[in-house]
């Protein structure tokens, strides 16, 4: 007589060699999705069809649902299991289930990219929007057009991350307040900034204030200005090291160059060649080595 424990046993974690008896076994199937949600892939045609196998896989690995039969993918509970291990399941979820704001909303929250299977609608809801952007401002990017170029909502998108500025309009990343609220959050959004907004000091100050390292995304007219590059070197984020992309003249500042240091003795190597000679600025690396 076949022993089903060691039948189980040799096939779980090899479910895709097995013959097809084996594939059609449930009692061995369902110890391997346990095992490996994926392995959903090697059961039966009969099986992929098996409700409580189905769950079981999806329970192990949400991607499984890509596996399932139609009419599980189409299961609110399988789908919402499914989406709860993994937000990005939700690819393989039915039509109706990627407009259903529930399912889209717990998929999101897990995984804030998925926000790309939803339905159009979905895509076009703020909230949804919302709890996506939270999980990961990339999201923002498969928002609809409308979304994107709602001055409100890219505001309040930007507050959550200031990277999202990326992904809005291009009328909007020329809008000071949504800008300014942008690189207050990130410095370095004022990458996504217009032309005008890099060229504009009060701007860039806000963004070098927040991270020193904005300063590469500023108008060479800024790198070249005195208070910007100082806020610049200060910053308590890549403060020093922002000394990088300062104009020649600033990095032949010795005010200049002594702040970086101080922030971050690494700095030393922007100096121009004159000030990485000069004494005083030998002697604030020295005891900025000594000290850390």
């Amino acid at each position: 007589m076949v022993n089903i424990d060691n039948l189980t046993e040799r096939w779980k974690f090899s479910l895709k060699y097995a013959p097809m008896e084996i594939k059609n076994n449930k009692e061995i199937v369902l110890s391997a999705v346990k095992a490996d949600g994926l392995a959903l892939e090697f059961a039966s045609p009969n099986l992929k069809r098996d409700r409580e196998i189905v769950l079981e896989a999806v329970k192990q690995c949400g991607l499984a649902l890509r596996y399932a039969t139609e009419n599980l993918r189409a299961d609110k509970f399988v789908v919402m299991t499914a989406v709860e291990q993994c937000g990005e399941a939700l690819e393989y979820a039915s039509e109706r289930l990627r407009n259903d704001k529930e399912v889209v909303s717990v998929a999101v929250r897990e995984k804030g990219l998925a926000f790309k299977y939803a339905s159009e609608k979905l895509r076009n809801d703020h909230e949804v929007l919302n709890l996506a952007i939270t999980q990961d401002w990339v999201a923002f990017g498969y928002a609809t057009e409308k979304l994107r170029g709602n001055r409100g909502i890219v505001l309040s998108a930007v507050k959550l991350n200031g990277r999202t500025l990326n992904r809005a309009l291009e009328w909007l990343r020329d809008d000071k307040a949504v800008v300014m609220t942008a690189v207050a959050r990130c410095g370095e959004a004022l990458e996504y900034a217009s032309e005008r907004l890099r060229n504009d000091k009060e701007v860039v100050l806000l963004a070098v204030k927040q991270n020193g390292e904005a300063l590469k995304f500023a108008s060479e007219r800024l790198k070249n200005d005195r208070d910007v590059v100082l806020k610049a070197v200060k910053s308590e984020t890549r403060g020093g090291v922002a000394l990088a992309y300062a104009s020649e003249r600033m990095r032949n500042d010795k005010e200049v160059v002594m702040s970086a240091i101080m922030a971050d003795k690494r700095a030393v190597v922007f100096a121009s060649e004159k000030l990485q000679n000069d004494k005083d600025v030998l002697s604030i690396a020295i005891n900025q080595q000594r000290s850390k």
